[in-house]
């Protein structure tokens, strides 16, 4: 199953009237609650008791804050922003025995089917009153990566609104082909009375469906709830509690890694990724990244986390250079003293024998005290992982 990476899954921002401790301190909390919803995928959660004590020392988490405005003059709203420290957050919610859902996510596209006045029409995401804006919004808040159809030509003659409607498992998937979705949502939204809407949601994923029926007020709302409802499934199956026990090292070399640009993209994801706690860049050459991953749940989960994003892909190790064959050994042959010299050859030449090694040079101490043999540069230790970055089409 393919996954999309979800960025912005440790930062949660809160309205403050000013920029004074007390309203800091207020924001705080909630910037906080924010952030727990999105790497458990479960509100419920900010009820537990270790969820409520982590709240009121979350300062102990916060790794960055920043103000931000929006708007101008008398309308103009303050912000503040907070980033916290996903290794400190992933290994507290191990020690509490509470999930945590990974930064790999299913990425579902959800088409928006709307019924009015006998009339049925596709909902475009672009429209201004469109329930995509709160569809988006909710999704941001929960940690959700969601698809929105494009609306082009193509779509719009193609008999999308009938096909949509019927439900059909096999129009639904012929028609979402284009975007390669793992799971297609379809909400069909009806108007009944004023401040009355029903939808009638249908998930499709793996060959299968899944289907509830909502009444809300509007038809944001009613998108709002569709949200909800699909990361309670998706972080039900997906999110893991973790046993805390201690990180195993392991090495990784990734090949196909070219320039700054390149190992910045792969070292980032290494370390988001959630059995991961600290990483170190070992060895950069040419075209590959070796790095120490400080992992939790061993080499399994490791692999785990990574074939569940799209970024890299197993690889075979990097082939060994190959070993100079010497010519057969034939008796041993009289050396000939050189004439220029005059200087006769050394016997042990002729036989495989120990002989002192060379002493290593020396280096004179900048403090004039004794001289220093200079050290040799450590190789890395081998990898445990071989992975390659998977190329774009």
């Amino acid at each position: 199953m393919q996954a999309a990476p979800v960025t912005g899954l440790h930062e949660g921002e809160a309205v403050v009237a000013d920029e004074s401790a007390e309203q800091r301190d207020k924001a705080l909390g909630e910037a906080f609650r924010q952030v727990m919803v999105k790497l458990t995928g479960d509100p419920k959660l900010l009820e537990h008791p270790e969820v409520k004590q982590a709240t009121a020392s979350a300062g102990q988490y916060v790794r960055q804050f920043r103000y931000l405005t929006e708007g101008t003059g008398a309308a103009a709203a303050r912000r503040i922003r907070f980033q916290f420290d996903g290794a400190a957050l992933s290994g507290w919610l191990r020690q509490a025995g509470l999930p945590e859902w990974g930064h790999d996510r299913t990425q579902p596209l959800v088409w928006l089917v709307q019924e009015e006045a006998k009339q049925r029409w596709v909902i475009a995401p672009e429209d201004p009153n469109s329930p995509y804006h709160a569809l988006k919004d909710e999704a941001t808040a929960r940690g959700l990566p969601v698809l929105m159809p494009l609306m082009d030509l193509q779509e719009r003659s193609n008999g999308l609104t009938e096909k949509l409607w019927s439900g059909s498992i096999v129009e639904v998937v012929t028609l979402s082909q284009r975007y390669q979705p793992d799971v297609v949502l379809v909400g069909r939204i009806t108007f009944l009375a004023e401040d009355r809407w029903e939808v009638f949601w249908i998930l499709y994923q793996n060959g299968k469906r899944k289907d509830w029926a909502d009444f809300t007020k509007t038809p944001a709302e009613a998108a709002r709830n569709g949200v909800d409802k699909v990361v309670g499934m998706l972080a039900g199956d997906q999110a893991k509690v973790t046993q805390h026990v201690p990180p195993v090292q392991l090495v990784i070399r990734v090949q196909g890694v070219t320039g700054p640009a390149g190992q910045a993209r792969v070292s980032e994801h290494l370390r988001q990724l959630a059995p991961v706690g600290e990483s170190k860049i070992l060895e950069i050459g040419i075209d590959f990244l070796t790095l120490r991953l400080s992992v939790r749940g061993g080499k399994a989960a490791l692999e785990q986390a990574i074939a569940a994003g799209a970024l890299l892909r197993p690889a075979e190790p990097p082939a060994s250079p190959p070993v100079k064959e010497l010519p057969p050994a034939d008796k041993p042959q009289e050396t000939p003293v050189p004439v220029e010299t005059g200087v006769a050859p050394n016997p042990l030449d002729l036989f495989d024998l120990p002989r002192a090694a060379k002493p290593s040079p020396k280096v004179s101490s900048p403090t004039g005290g004794a001289s220093l043999t200079p050290l040799a540069a450590e190789a890395p230790p081998p990898a445990d992982l071989f992975y390659a970055v998977v190329k774009s089409e």
